[in-house]
């Protein structure tokens, strides 16, 4: 896999840039995808909805409208994980899907939720943006991943991960690994802080 062809201080640019996506870079891509694509309707703000509506986000006027993305959504991290919601529902290769300021989630044919790489080949095969450099789709890498045919499949990515996913580049420390690993929380699942740490891992 090609890392990014940048300086330490760069690096570290880069890395804090993809986390926090700001607000105008998702709305631009969610311009983008219903253009290039004419399979999406523009999503526009919704009117307000009450306060007490956990589905509802003032900060950007949009709300999750389907109750299953509602779930995948709070009991993965919410808001600290996704960001704030910035477009409504709509198709995008014959998928449902809403933009949030640092994911974008569908609904598959069989109701489960999940997320899209944003600049997977298919969407949006983009390696220049903002001054950075992406690496292209690794074909290699792709062909080495596990399937969610096999079933064993929760530990083999598990696996996966630990193999290609560093915490350190270059000696320096980007803790990508870590924080994968740590996004969902045991509160964020179960409620509740208990002992089924185990699980977290096939969770994030």
């Amino acid at each position: 896999m090609m890392p990014l062809r940048a300086g330490g201080s760069r690096l570290r640019r880069a890395v804090q840039r993809i986390r926090d996506w700001s607000l105008t870079v998702a709305l631009g891509v969610s311009l983008i995808l219903g253009t290039l694509l004419g399979q999406s309707s523009l999503a526009t703000a919704q009117p307000a909805r009450p306060v007490d509506d956990p589905a509802f986000f003032p900060a950007t006027g949009y709300r999750i409208g389907s109750p299953a993305m509602l779930d995948y959504f709070q009991h993965r991290g919410g808001v600290r994980t996704f960001g704030y919601p910035v477009s409504s529902e709509f198709p995008l290769l014959g998928k449902r899907v809403q933009i949030f300021q640092r994911q974008l989630l569908a609904i598959g044919s069989d109701g489960s939720v999940s997320p899209i790489n944003l600049l997977d080949p298919n969407i949006m095969p983009i390696t220049h943006i903002d001054g950075l450099s992406l690496p292209a789709a690794d074909v290699e890498l792709q062909a080495a991943a596990p399937t969610p045919d096999d079933p064993n499949y929760a530990n083999s990515a598990i696996s996966f991960i630990s193999a290609y996913v560093p915490d350190d580049w270059n000696g320096l420390p980007v803790n990508f690994q870590t924080t994968f690993l740590n996004t969902v929380t045991c509160a964020d699942v179960f409620g509740t802080d208990d002992e089924r740490v185990w699980a977290l891992p096939g969770l994030q």
